[in-house]
């Protein structure tokens, strides 16, 4: 799905109010005063918060396989521990907070088929991506070691950004990817 200029700002605004104010928070009417715009104009491009929530979703999908892309010219090994540093760079706020808009997304899921449905595509992608990586660098189990990859940086991402303790996730992340092989 290709984004015109004015479904831009509609979705940035909502990864900032999920992200600083919480999903229950988020509502039509609190991105059309983030943006200065009416709700209208946000009815306009979507029909409903549950529609701008999938195409949010849709947004973040095109974002990891723009992520996928860029880094297809690197040998197997570069590309597991650049995707690894990817997503778990929590530093870079920007990075942090479709981390947070994930982790507040995801716990709809349960609830909502077509949520679910988005989130078993991005994972899918990531999943297949990582397993040929493992697959390429020569693992006796590529499809457990992708599943194992994944398991640990949804969980040291969401555990660093959910605890007010810091958690050292460079340090843990540099070293998870040769865990798995």
């Amino acid at each position: 799905m290709q984004q015109n200029d004015a479904e831009n700002p509609i979705l940035a605004a909502t990864e900032t109010i999920i992200c600083e104010e919480g999903l229950s928070n988020l509502s039509i009417k609190t991105i059309a005063d983030k943006i200065g715009q009416s709700k209208s104009a946000i009815y306009y491009h979507y029909d409903s918060k549950h529609d701008l929530l999938l195409n949010f979703l849709q947004y973040l999908h095109d974002e990891l396989e723009t992520l996928l892309v860029s880094l297809e010219d690197l040998d197997p090994e570069k590309q597991l521990a650049a995707l690894t540093k990817e997503l778990t760079d929590i530093d870079n706020r920007r990075k942090r907070n479709l981390r947070v808009a994930i982790m507040s997304l995801r716990c709809e899921a349960p609830h909502d088929a077509e949520i679910a449905q988005m989130f078993t595509q991005i994972d899918t992608i990531l999943y297949e991506q990582v397993n040929q990586l493992y697959k390429e660098i020569g693992a006796s189990n590529p499809g457990r070691s992708a599943a194992l990859l994944l398991s640990a940086i949804d969980g040291l991402v969401n555990r660093a950004i959910s605890h007010t303790r810091p958690i050292q996730v460079d340090d843990v992340a540099k070293t998870l990817p040769q865990r798995f092989l």
